[in-house]
């Protein structure tokens, strides 16, 4: 708590007398000698009286249909080729299970060709070696 940074990160803290008693005086001992944090507790302190004597405003009734209007144009404009393509699900489904189905299916002709040319290979060699070894005479 003694460090420069520790003392600014706890100012405003120290403005809303959120501190205990040893605190505050550890930061009031430190801004004895440090300008720079007494200049960003006078900041701290003119923010926050200018907030509190700020009148409330009431908005006018348009402006909440207004708002939610932009949002949900925003909403729309934002997603990506990769959303429009994967969203809403009833597209998204289906392109999924024919991705999954032409996995599959590649996967078996794939595994099915080299089985094959697997079992002929071996019949080849099967057949290539009694022919190397001829009896001697």
């Amino acid at each position: 708590m003694n460090s420069h940074a520790d003392i600014q990160r706890r100012l405003s803290a120290y403005c809303g007398e959120d501190l205990e008693p040893g605190e505050k005086a550890r930061i009031e001992a430190h801004l004895v000698s440090c300008p720079a944090c007494r200049a960003d507790l006078a900041d701290l302190q003119t923010t926050l009286r200018l907030i509190r004597t700020t009148p409330q405003v009431e908005p006018p009734p348009w402006m909440t249909s207004r708002i939610m209007a932009h949002l949900r144009e925003e909403k729309i404009t934002k997603r990506s080729w990769l959303q429009r393509l994967c969203f809403p699900q009833h597209t998204a489904f289906p392109v999924k299970i024919l991705a999954l189905l032409v996995v599959c299916i590649s996967g078996y002709y794939l595994s099915h060709t080299v089985e094959t040319e697997l079992k002929q290979d071996a019949r080849q060699q099967l057949q290539e070696i009694p022919a190397h070894q001829a009896p001697a005479p």
